[in-house]
């Protein structure tokens, strides 16, 4: 989240980093106490959701403790000096996860980006979309709906009861009685053409042509909000009445909100704009309206990105589109290195509409030259071949196949402190998996992927080069908008092999 006066200093204690991190940058979970300190000069009051939180004094610091609530969502924190006030918003997780918001939403257009790729890659003339135009709602379009909502109601409250306006000044002919202000321009007025109203030198007419100021919500950007409240509108009520009963009452809550919105005095009376959105200097400057803004920017991002994932991917299930997201990244640097043969097997075919075909426990397959594959959520078994169990089946997030070999890479996105534990439990696969035919063990290489690093001595060393080429096991460390190069190097190394 964004702290919006960079004057303000306020640093919490981090366990996992070991470090005082500014609190807009802090990674906060849900029914957690953490230790904070401020080098604020002077009194000051701070407040959790208006929540007064108590501190004391130290010879360099004022310091205290926060608990956050019980619960995942946005939470602002107010500090009051003097006669200035400063808003710091920042989110409740609900789980010790290891990205923030943003980069969960970088995970999506990565993604995103890459399907739009692979379609361009395989030059399919038909009606190409994975959003389902055909199915007319999408999965990620939901999901970023479903997490924000609450939030862009919150905004709408604190417009609704800040809305923007201005006083239209109009000439109107007005009764004596309702004039409220006798200036030199009426005076004139009434010099000229008072007469005519029934005006003499000794009395004012009865009628006088004076200003009348009208308060109006008539502004561009207000008109703005009405449109993309009906845009909205018409969005949920696709999803309240696609064939996913699991929108229903949701949808009924967010369509009960918007009925009211539509309907707010400050809307009233108002037409939605018509032409292309163009950002304002109200859209870019004020607190309010620019935070409504850019909640419609990203979303209008998922419609004109129409690529979807086959199955839902709550913020709750972050695991999954972590998983998807490291698959991609595979792919991605595969292309780079030139090894993609055939793609169209992430493909899947609905009628006339191609869909990204990533369905969890459901393969999806990847051509690679020299007869290599890749899979996503490929399944091993006592009967399939020319790999198989001879105990249960197996399902590895991402298989690579080359020469007779199966390389093995398992994304953990919550990854727990005995990483160690974590990486005993892959021997399942390098014991679990033989040939079909001589019954030969066949798995190669086994690796964790995590979004960071551990930051425990005795975890540190799975992470590095050095044990991962000895024990061809270990761990690599993988997170939006990083550097994806040690996993390009082993799996360049894998096929220069």
């Amino acid at each position: 989240m964004e702290q919006h006066n960079f004057g303000v200093n306020i640093e919490v204690w981090d366990n996992e980093t070991l470090s005082w991190t500014p609190i807009e940058d802090m990674y906060l979970k849900e029914g957690t106490q953490y230790r904070w300190r401020s080098s604020i000069r002077g009194d000051f009051i701070l407040l959790m959701q208006q929540i007064p939180i108590m501190m004391t004094r130290t010879s360099e610091w004022w310091e205290g403790v926060l608990d956050t609530p019980f619960e995942s969502g946005i939470v602002t924190f107010t500090i009051y000096q003097g006669n200035e006030r400063f808003d710091i918003e920042q989110y409740i997780y609900p789980d010790s996860r290891k990205i923030t918001n943003e980069q969960y939403e970088v995970m999506l257009q990565d993604i995103l980006s890459e399907a739009k790729v692979l379609f361009k890659t395989e030059g399919l003339k038909r009606n190409v979309s994975a959003s389902g135009r055909k199915r007319e709602v999408t999965w990620l379009q939901w999901n970023y709906i479903e997490r924000t909502m609450s939030q862009l109601r919150n905004i709408f409250l604190r417009i609704e009861a800040n809305s923007l306006r201005f006083l239209n000044k109009n000439h109107e002919l007005l009764k004596r009685e309702q004039v409220k202000i006798v200036n030199n321009q009426l005076i004139s007025w009434v010099v000229r053409h008072g007469e005519a109203y029934g005006g003499n030198p000794n009395r004012f007419p009865e009628y006088m042509l004076a200003n009348r100021n009208i308060e109006t919500f008539d502004l561009y950007e207000n008109k703005v909000i009405l449109r993309q409240v009906i845009e909205l509108e018409t969005i949920i009520k696709k999803f309240y009445e696609s064939e996913y009963e699991e929108f229903k009452p949701i949808a009924s809550k967010y369509l009960d909100w918007l009925y009211k919105w539509r309907n707010a005095e400050f809307l009233k009376g108002l037409s939605p704009f018509k032409g292309t959105i163009r950002i304002s200097q109200v859209f870019r400057k004020h607190p309010l309206y620019r935070v409504w803004y850019q909640w419609y920017q990203k979303l209008y991002e998922f419609k004109d990105l129409n690529f979807d994932v086959q199955y839902k991917i709550p913020l709750k299930e972050t695991h999954q589109l972590y998983e998807v997201w490291v698959y991609i990244q595979i792919i991605i640097i595969l292309k780079e290195l030139g090894l993609i043969e055939d793609s169209f097997r992430i493909l899947t075919q609905v009628k006339d509409t191609f869909f990204l075909k990533l369905s969890e426990n459901k393969k999806s397959t990847i051509q690679l030259k020299n007869g290599a594959k890749l899979s996503y959520q490929r399944k091993f078994q006592s009967n399939t071949y020319p790999f198989k169990t001879y105990t249960h089946a197996m399902i590895p997030d991402i298989v690579i196949e080359y020469n007779q070999k199966i390389y093995i890479l398992d994304p953990k996105y919550r990854i727990p402190s005995n990483l160690s534990i974590a990486l005993g439990e892959m021997h399942k696969y390098r014991d679990g998996i033989i040939h079909s035919e001589t019954n030969e063990r066949v798995v190669e290489q086994v690796y964790i992927v995590t979004p960071k690093r551990s930051i425990l001595p005795e975890n540190k060393d799975f992470f590095t080069e050095k044990y991962r080429d000895f024990y061809k096991m270990g761990a690599f460390s993988l997170s939006p908008g990083e550097d994806n190069w040690e996993l390009k190097d082993w799996l360049s190394s894998i096929f220069n092999s």
